[in-house]
């Protein structure tokens, strides 16, 4: 019977030390799977960030219009700019921005982007939807400058989480956007259409633009 006890024991040994063997293999494997996947996720996420946004979204100027993969973002008496290309030119806007947050994975808080190609939208918290394309009319022109504010408001807080990463990574300076936002306005100058000047609502939207640019930097 000793003899037997023995026997079985060395066998219990050898297998429990074979599968300990074969659980630190499966193990370093698995390891090795999670790292390579990681860094696979990583470069994924630079090559998003760099190849896609770089290429995918070109702000420039153009004159006096600041534009966006070569559509202009404005309008002046001469030369003249269909509603057609302005509302192309939010839309790759609102898209941007909406494309940035995602990156970040922020969540405006106020409202939220609806990127609809040539017809994007801003909807407020209490579901109200505003048209971010013309053409505006009098009559519609109190909505379109609602869904204007609403994405002022929207790149507004991601800067604004940009500069509060950037402080609590001890990044100096931390971000901050060149030309400032508050409300309507775009350094002072109104990006609201009723009752603005086309030279002025050109001026703030391309600052507007040029912010982007700079955010578009950041990531």
């Amino acid at each position: 019977k000793a003899a037997a006890l023995d026997e079985a024991e060395n066998t219990y040994w050898r297998e429990f030390h074979a599968f300990k063997k074969n659980l630190n293999a499966h193990l370093e494997k698995r390891d090795s799977i999670v790292a390579r996947t990681e860094q696979a996720q990583t470069h994924l996420e630079r090559l998003e960030k760099t190849n896609v946004f770089n290429d995918a979204f070109h702000i420039w100027r153009d004159g006096a219009f600041g534009t966006i993969n070569g559509f202009r973002l404005g309008r002046l008496p001469a030369p003249v700019v269909e509603w057609e290309e302005i509302n192309t030119a939010f839309g790759l806007v609102c898209l941007l921005l909406h494309s940035m947050a995602r990156i970040c994975k922020f969540t405006f808080t106020q409202y939220t982007l609806k990127p609809m190609g040539s017809f994007p939208k801003v909807c407020d918290a209490k579901g109200n939807v505003f048209e971010l394309f013309g053409p505006v009319s009098i009559i519609s022109s109190h909505k379109y400058d609602k869904a204007v504010i609403g994405f002022l408001t929207c790149l507004s807080e991601l800067a604004e989480f940009m500069r509060a990463r950037d402080v609590r990574q001890g990044v100096n300076p931390p971000f901050e956007l060149p030309y400032p936002i508050s409300g309507d306005k775009v350094d002072g100058k109104k990006m609201t259409f009723t009752f603005n000047r086309d030279e002025n609502w050109t001026q703030a939207l391309q600052l507007m633009l040029t912010d982007l640019k700079l955010m578009l930097a950041w990531l």
